[in-house]
């Protein structure tokens, strides 16, 4: 006999089946300038100004200019970044689990090219 079956008998609701919670992709909102591609990031602020670490866009001064092309700041563009893996593991390891796909695809294989050369380079030892 279904344990279901036995414990419906006994007046115990019925357990509803179990389904793992789907996991959602982490998102790194960045604020980004279209004409040059100077991307701001709030860990950084921007000591040409000076705008302290750990101030986010939206409380920036209204006369705060992009440091790379001098362009104002109503004229960068909030996006949405998705990162590689879920948002549960954004904590965990050396840092790499914050990183994008093409961020860790240009790690990896860079690092390969540059492993790659290292060897070659040993044949030209004596």
């Amino acid at each position: 006999m279904h344990t279901a079956g036995v414990l419906s008998c006994l007046g115990a609701p019925p357990a509803s089946p179990r389904f793992p919670t789907p996991r959602r992709c982490a998102v790194r909102p960045c604020i980004t300038l279209q004409g040059c591609g100077y991307e701001y990031s709030p860990k950084r602020g921007d000591p040409e100004y000076p705008v302290a670490p750990g101030t986010q866009f939206q409380q920036l001064p209204a006369d705060w200019q992009c440091p790379v092309c001098g362009a104002e700041k109503k004229l960068f563009v909030s996006k949405q970044r998705q990162v590689a893996g879920f948002a549960e593991n954004q904590g965990y390891g050396l840092g790499t689990n914050s990183m994008t796909e093409g961020d860790k695809s240009l790690l990896i294989f860079g690092s390969l090219a540059f492993f790659f050369v290292l060897f070659l380079a040993g044949y030209a030892l004596p």
